[in-house]
């Protein structure tokens, strides 16, 4: 059986791997939800296009 200060140091280091893959996709995910609110504000603006995502 490995050592307690082993198993100690993978569970905190899986741990924050796991935290850091979910703030990644926490923040995709705002990102692309406030580009798509910016769009939709500004819609209203005679002359202004912005791409559309197909």
């Amino acid at each position: 059986m490995p050592p307690l200060t082993d198993i100690l140091h993978r569970t905190l280091v899986l741990g924050l791997l796991g935290a850091t893959v979910a703030g990644v996709g926490v923040g995709w995910g705002v990102h692309e939800d406030t580009l798509r609110r910016g769009q939709e504000v500004c819609s209203w603006v005679p002359g202004r296009r912005f791409p559309v995502k197909a």
